[in-house]
Protein backbone atom coordinates (compact mmCIF):
# COMPACT_ATOMS: atom_id res chain seq x y z
CA UNK A 1 0.00 0.00 0.00
CA UNK A 2 1.37 3.45 -0.89
CA UNK A 3 1.65 6.30 2.03
CA UNK A 4 2.83 9.20 1.14
CA UNK A 5 4.58 9.43 4.60
CA UNK A 6 6.38 6.53 3.69
CA UNK A 7 8.20 7.78 0.63
CA UNK A 8 11.68 10.19 0.38
CA UNK A 9 11.35 13.01 -0.35
CA UNK A 10 14.54 15.39 -2.14
CA UNK A 11 16.07 18.49 -0.89
CA UNK A 12 14.25 20.89 -3.95
CA UNK A 13 11.24 19.58 -3.50
CA UNK A 14 11.18 19.79 0.23
CA UNK A 15 11.79 23.66 -0.50
CA UNK A 16 9.57 23.64 -3.30
CA UNK A 17 6.95 22.73 -1.37
CA UNK A 18 7.98 24.45 2.20
CA UNK A 19 8.48 28.00 0.95
CA UNK A 20 4.52 28.38 -0.35
CA UNK A 21 3.81 27.34 2.74
CA UNK A 22 5.40 29.43 5.03
CA UNK A 23 4.38 32.48 3.67
CA UNK A 24 0.70 31.55 3.37
CA UNK A 25 1.59 30.48 6.85
CA UNK A 26 2.51 33.81 8.05
CA UNK A 27 -0.69 35.34 5.59
CA UNK A 28 -2.73 33.54 7.75
CA UNK A 29 -1.14 34.85 10.60
CA UNK A 30 -1.34 38.02 9.80
CA UNK A 31 -4.57 38.23 8.84
CA UNK A 32 -7.09 35.91 10.49
CA UNK A 33 -7.92 36.29 13.76
CA UNK A 34 -6.84 32.73 14.99
CA UNK A 35 -3.95 31.36 13.22
CA UNK A 36 -4.25 28.34 12.36
CA UNK A 37 -3.73 25.29 14.10
CA UNK A 38 -2.10 23.15 11.08
CA UNK A 39 1.79 23.70 12.13
CA UNK A 40 2.41 20.46 13.69
CA UNK A 41 0.69 18.85 10.69
CA UNK A 42 2.92 20.50 7.88
CA UNK A 43 6.33 19.64 10.12
CA UNK A 44 5.11 16.38 9.81
CA UNK A 45 4.19 15.88 6.27
CA UNK A 46 6.85 17.70 5.48
CA UNK A 47 9.82 16.57 7.90
CA UNK A 48 8.86 12.65 7.57
CA UNK A 49 9.60 11.90 3.79
CA UNK A 50 12.78 14.13 4.56
CA UNK A 51 13.76 12.18 7.12
CA UNK A 52 13.25 8.81 5.23
CA UNK A 53 15.55 10.45 2.45
CA UNK A 54 18.46 10.84 4.93
CA UNK A 55 17.76 7.20 6.20
CA UNK A 56 16.44 8.37 9.66
CA UNK A 57 12.81 7.26 11.35
CA UNK A 58 10.02 9.04 10.80
CA UNK A 59 9.78 8.97 14.24
CA UNK A 60 12.78 11.55 15.10
CA UNK A 61 9.68 14.44 14.52
CA UNK A 62 8.06 13.05 18.14
CA UNK A 63 11.30 15.35 19.59
CA UNK A 64 10.06 18.38 18.05
CA UNK A 65 6.46 18.28 18.74
CA UNK A 66 7.36 16.94 22.60
CA UNK A 67 9.81 19.71 22.54
CA UNK A 68 6.96 21.66 22.04
CA UNK A 69 4.42 20.56 24.57
CA UNK A 70 6.90 20.58 27.35
CA UNK A 71 7.93 23.81 26.29
CA UNK A 72 4.40 25.48 26.97
CA UNK A 73 3.57 23.37 30.22
CA UNK A 74 6.89 24.79 31.27
CA UNK A 75 6.24 28.33 30.52
CA UNK A 76 2.71 27.59 31.54
CA UNK A 77 4.14 26.86 35.18
CA UNK A 78 6.75 29.34 35.21
CA UNK A 79 5.91 32.41 33.41
CA UNK A 80 1.74 32.14 32.88
CA UNK A 81 0.62 33.13 29.62
CA UNK A 82 3.86 35.64 29.21
CA UNK A 83 5.91 32.37 29.94
CA UNK A 84 3.91 30.71 27.43
CA UNK A 85 4.45 33.41 24.89
CA UNK A 86 8.48 33.05 25.61
CA UNK A 87 8.34 29.26 25.46
CA UNK A 88 6.25 29.28 22.12
CA UNK A 89 8.85 32.18 20.54
CA UNK A 90 12.14 29.96 21.51
CA UNK A 91 10.39 26.77 20.35
CA UNK A 92 9.58 28.59 17.12
CA UNK A 93 12.65 29.41 16.60
CA UNK A 94 14.42 25.88 17.54
CA UNK A 95 11.66 24.54 15.14
CA UNK A 96 12.63 27.18 12.22
CA UNK A 97 16.48 25.69 12.32
CA UNK A 98 15.62 22.10 12.58
CA UNK A 99 13.55 22.73 9.17
CA UNK A 100 16.12 24.44 7.77
CA UNK A 101 18.68 21.78 8.57
CA UNK A 102 16.43 19.23 7.45
CA UNK A 103 16.21 21.12 3.99
CA UNK A 104 20.24 21.36 4.07
CA UNK A 105 21.58 17.92 4.70
CA UNK A 106 21.79 16.20 1.39
CA UNK A 107 19.52 12.65 1.28
CA UNK A 108 21.50 9.46 0.71
CA UNK A 109 22.42 8.46 -2.86
CA UNK A 110 21.71 5.35 -2.30
CA UNK A 111 18.49 3.04 -1.76
CA UNK A 112 17.49 2.71 1.90
CA UNK A 113 15.00 1.17 4.04
CA UNK A 114 12.50 3.76 2.74
CA UNK A 115 12.92 3.08 -0.63
CA UNK A 116 15.00 4.80 -3.82
CA UNK A 117 16.61 7.55 -4.23
CA UNK A 118 13.80 10.45 -5.33
CA UNK A 119 14.16 11.18 -8.87
CA UNK A 120 16.05 14.91 -9.04
CA UNK A 121 14.03 18.04 -9.63
CA UNK A 122 10.61 18.57 -8.01
CA UNK A 123 9.47 15.40 -7.22
CA UNK A 124 5.95 15.93 -5.04
CA UNK A 125 3.00 13.04 -4.80
CA UNK A 126 4.39 11.02 -7.43
CA UNK A 127 4.38 7.39 -6.94
CA UNK A 128 8.10 5.96 -6.59
CA UNK A 129 8.61 3.47 -9.50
Amino acid sequence: MYSYLNTRMNRQTYWMILAPVVVLFGLAIAFLPKPPGIAEVIMISLGVPRLHDLGRSGWWMAVPIGLEVVAVILGAVVGGMDGILVAGGLVVLLLTIMMIVLGLIPGQPQANAFGEPPSPGFAAWRKPA
